[in-house]
């Protein structure tokens, strides 16, 4: 028995690269679903933590006019998704009180600036964050 020992240069399997490269090209990824959290052994959290948090809302939030004049208070409640880059993503309405009081609450977490991501086994993760915003007349 004889074995033969083929040697194939750069130059001739440039064309089968060439031809790997097109299938990869051409083959639709599936689009992956990155898990999300509900509580990680870290939680995300606002750049300079919950009182930063409490003023950037206090700064932030704007009373609706049409709230105020219909003397609408209340505590809306959101849920929103801090992804692994500190992105806020999904952001919803879990407990409602008022279109224009809602409208606001979601206006003002989705220009939220990026949070410190959550973290599981050492590495970033999403996580869900649900997070009341109060509403009460009078104070602004």
């Amino acid at each position: 028995a004889t074995t033969e020992i083929y040697t194939l240069s750069l130059h001739d399997a440039l064309p089968i690269f060439q031809d790997l490269k097109e299938i990869a090209i051409d083959t639709p990824q599936e689009e992956v679903q990155e898990t999300v959290f509900q509580t990680v052994e870290q939680m995300p959290s606002f750049p300079g933590g919950m009182q930063a948090l409490n003023k950037y809302l206090k700064d932030n939030l704007r009373y609706p006019t049409i709230a105020a004049e219909n003397g609408v208070s209340g505590r809306v409640v959101l849920r929103f998704v801090v992804s692994k880059s500190g992105k806020i993503e999904n952001v919803e309405v879990l407990g409602p009180v008022d279109r224009a009081l809602d409208e606001e609450a979601v206006r003002v977490v989705k220009s939220m600036p990026a949070w410190v991501p959550g973290k599981q086994n050492g590495n970033a993760v999403a996580v869900y964050y649900t997070l009341p915003v109060k509403f009460v007349l009078g104070q602004q």
